[in-house]
């Protein structure tokens, strides 16, 4: 997720993408992608404490389509992605 946020895509805390980020080009970038976005859904919990309730439903949402849009599985650890 750090990557995305030196990037511009989202603040280092609270966890959440506050834009798309770009589509992946290879593999190793829609592991990076699908794993950020793991970290992003896990964290989610914490915006309705620091930002304001309904916040983590929000980010979850915003997630969650991407997920499969990547090819993501969200049944699967780390959503699919090999995780290094």
């Amino acid at each position: 997720y750090q990557w995305y946020v030196n990037r511009g895509y989202g603040p280092a805390y609270p966890p959440m993408f506050t834009k798309e980020p770009p589509a992946p080009r290879n593999e190793e970038e829609r592991d990076r992608l699908v794993l950020a976005l793991y970290d992003v859904h896990v964290c989610s919990e914490i915006l309705d404490q620091v930002i304001a309730p309904g916040e983590g439903a929000k980010s979850r949402a915003f997630v969650e389509p991407l997920v499969k849009k990547y090819g993501g599985d969200m049944t699967k650890p780390y959503f699919g992605a090999n995780g290094d």
